[in-house]
């Protein structure tokens, strides 16, 4: 049974280990396309969690490369490997359990898909209409970025009734919305975002990756997390 100390260690190790990972890809970002071996990264993830990728009892193989998508980012590929990871950790149980292997291949120049509406570039229809708020068609503060007094970002998803009408008297605001872009520019952004706070209002501040290294919700909490935390509670 693991200790107190013991657990006290495992928590500096992983968030040692997480902040590294992610200052190192800070430290070497890519200016120009670079080899990517998909195998690798899978592998990374299964070891996480203690799975070898022979233990699927069959082969892992992928199809295609990025980029799909107009991106700086690998979206094929992150979400290829998480589908294919959740594969292969159900084919080893299964193999365990029954002796039967299976083989897994993914063309991840479909994996977008499962970011859906992002990868078509549309919503899904809802009885052949586009998903929409229709007790508040004109609320302003649907999915925009607004820009602060000190050349900051916000952006105040304040999606429901009360939160649009809180978010509209903290700015002294009508919901017309160059009239809260004007009251917004105001504002100084880590002062309007403590003001939002303080009042349970959704008006969060966009921050560097450095910058959210800083921050207590990640040195306090997702720092000290692994990859994948599995648990069974009783």
């Amino acid at each position: 049974m693991n200790t107190p100390t013991d657990l006290t260690a495992a928590r500096a190790t992983r968030s040692a280990a997480t902040t590294a990972s992610i200052k190192h890809a800070l430290s070497t970002r890519a200016a120009a396309p670079v080899a990517f071996d998909i195998n690798a990264h899978l592998n990374s993830v299964l070891n996480g969690v203690g799975i070898a990728p022979e233990s699927t009892g069959g082969a892992i193989s992928f199809e295609g490369a990025d980029p799909i998508v107009p991106s700086v980012f690998r979206l094929a590929a992150a979400a290829g490997t998480a589908l294919v990871a959740k594969s292969a950790a159900m084919a080893s149980l299964w193999a365990l359990r029954t002796g039967e292997g299976q083989d897994i291949r993914l063309d991840i120049r479909k994996a977008p898909r499962r970011l859906c509406p992002f990868f078509e570039r549309k919503w899904e229809l809802l009885n052949g209409y586009y998903p929409r708020n229709t007790a508040d068609p004109d609320n302003p503060f649907m999915r925009a970025f607004f820009e602060t007094r000190d050349k900051r970002w916000v952006m105040p998803f304040n999606l429901y009734p009360r939160l649009r009408s809180s978010a509209l008297q903290l700015l002294g605001s009508s919901e017309e919305p160059q009239a809260v872009a004007s009251a917004i520019a105001s504002w100084d952004g880590l002062e309007l975002e403590a003001a939002g706070s303080e009042r349970g209002i959704v008006m969060p501040l966009v921050r560097s990756i450095e910058e959210f290294l800083q921050e207590p919700q990640y040195l306090d909490h997702l720092a000290h997390l692994p990859l994948i935390d599995a648990r069974k509670d009783f």
